[in-house]
């Protein structure tokens, strides 16, 4: 490990990977990024840099949440987001397929949002009600779309509604959720067993659209929930 020249004279307060660039954030609401640029995940005009980068389209705002995707970054102030959109994951409807500054997601205009993930290409977001809003690529199931379309609007998910959620969570192709009970819900691919199913054998076709619960883990309270690319790991109240 080296330490990483050019953020001398900041604390940071959260530090997040994507393929191919590192987001950081300051406890003064700043947001550094720097790698391979071309897709725009991080937010300046150049192809790429290894030097970190203050994000200047998000000056003067306070940053309080930062997520990697695969090709894609977002940052939680009220709302914005900028990277690639190859899937919808920019939440911007019809537009360009790369964006390079960050844009505020317009359905989100009047809806305060506590938190951010992203997948490989998709996004998850959730609502000060307990809302779960995803968008980006759909096809094995990670934004709960049943029809399995990539979606370029955020589109709230139904089935977790009156759930109380607390925390979201994205990893390659799927996703999940924990609620006011410490209970977990899974949606999208579980060809590696990342849904936590309990199946012997998992099919290479196997995904869930609608989240489900996972059983295994009802009688402990779940406090943290992490999705890697094909992986998902839980910090746990109580032993099971």
């Amino acid at each position: 490990p080296e330490k990483v020249r050019g953020l001398e004279g900041h604390r940071f307060v959260q530090v997040c990977a994507g393929h191919v660039h590192t987001l950081a954030l300051t406890e003064d609401g700043e947001v550094f990024a720097w790698g391979n640029n071309k897709t725009g995940c991080v937010g300046c005009e150049e192809r790429g840099t290894c030097a970190p980068q203050r994000v200047e389209g998000l000056k003067g705002k306070r940053v309080v949440a930062i997520a990697a995707g695969m090709e894609s970054s977002a940052a939680l102030t009220a709302e914005g987001e900028g990277g690639a959109d190859n899937y919808g994951q920019l939440g911007q409807g019809q537009g360009p397929r790369y964006v390079n500054k960050p844009a505020k997601i317009r359905i989100f205009k009047n809806m305060p949002i506590t938190k951010i993930a992203c997948g490989q290409y998709h996004m998850l977001a959730l609502a000060s009600n307990g809302d779960v809003y995803a968008w980006g690529q759909g096809l094995q199931g990670q934004t709960a779309n049943e029809k399995k379309v990539d979606t370029n609007i955020p589109h709230a998910i139904d089935a977790l509604k009156g759930y109380g959620i607390k925390q979201i969570a994205a990893g390659g192709s799927h996703s999940a959720v924990v609620d006011d009970k410490g209970r977990v819900f899974m949606f999208g691919s579980g060809r590696n067993g990342q849904l936590g199913r309990g199946d012997k054998v998992e099919s290479i076709a196997a995904y869930r659209v609608v989240p489900t619960l996972v059983e295994y883990l009802q009688t402990a309270r779940v406090m943290q929930i992490v999705c890697g690319g094909d992986h998902t790991a839980a910090i746990l109240a109580k032993k099971i």
